[in-house]
């Protein structure tokens, strides 16, 4: 079934407002989302599909919410979602052409390494950088590219991956890496809508759903990044998110091998 009607629709506004309040503040938005829209009724190809549309709306809002706050400049932005902007494309046509199963192995393998790296990369997300941000090497924009084609195929914590490569690559603070991440977002999810549409794999009912309640939650979520020592809240959050993702996911996959 890929129809929703009634109450189904209240919970997908609901859902998209906390995921468009977690994709700008921190990370993981589509764990609300995708199981939500699979709960609902959309078949896990649809629900995958589906779930940019909102992400888009939340990205929308969120850079403009940064753009305000004066954290974006346009050419080092586009110097850096460039990258995964086109690694997108890569991994939306995959979504298109992998088994549920295998999707369902690679997340949860993906859930663990971005838990592994936002506990050992900590320091680094609290502290101001001492030097300034700087431009994207060959191997930095590799892997950006890379987070993008992960970003393209399933969405699922690319947020996070993107907030450590910002990071950990370019020099950048907390704050200005969620705005690049909002701009990065923004053309991944457009990218990835283009190709899922041109697969028939969209529902546009639940669709605007998620969009209405992104735009509320990027709204919120913009406006906490930007309060003082929103780092370390920030990074809780993230730390929060991602831990309660794995615990759920690894007792997902043990229950179902029982």
């Amino acid at each position: 079934m890929n129809e929703i009607t009634g109450m189904e629709i209240a919970w997908v506004l609901l859902g998209g407002v906390l995921s468009g309040f977690l994709n700008t503040l921190a990370s993981s938005g589509s764990a609300v989302t995708l199981p939500l829209l699979v709960f609902v009724g959309l078949s896990p190809s649809v629900a995958n599909a589906t779930n940019r549309i909102g992400i888009v709306m939340g990205a929308v809002t969120s850079t403009a919410m940064f753009y305000k706050e004066g954290l974006l400049k346009l050419k080092p932005v586009l110097r850096a979602c460039v990258w995964p902007w086109a690694g997108a494309f890569l991994g939306a046509e995959a979504a298109t052409r992998v088994s549920d199963r295998a999707t369902e192995l690679t997340i949860l393998v993906a859930v663990l390494l971005a838990f592994i790296l936002v506990i050992f990369g900590a320091k680094r997300f609290l502290k101001t950088p001492t030097e300034p941000p700087k431009h994207p090497s060959l191997r930095d924009g590799l892997i950006l590219f890379v987070v993008g084609v992960w970003a393209g195929y399933i969405v699922l914590d690319s947020a996070t991956y993107l907030l450590l490569a910002l990071v950990l690559c370019l020099n950048l603070d907390l704050k200005h890496a969620n705005a690049y991440k909002a701009v990065s977002l923004l053309g991944i999810a457009l990218i990835s809508i283009i190709v899922f549409q041109s697969h028939h794999q969209l529902n546009l009912t639940a669709g605007v759903m998620l969009a209405v309640g992104n735009v509320v939650g990027a709204w919120a979520g913009a406006k906490c990044a930007v309060l003082p020592h929103a780092e370390k809240w920030v990074y809780r959050l993230l730390v929060f998110i991602v831990s309660a993702e794995l615990l759920k996911m690894i007792h997902d996959f043990v229950w179902m091998k029982l």
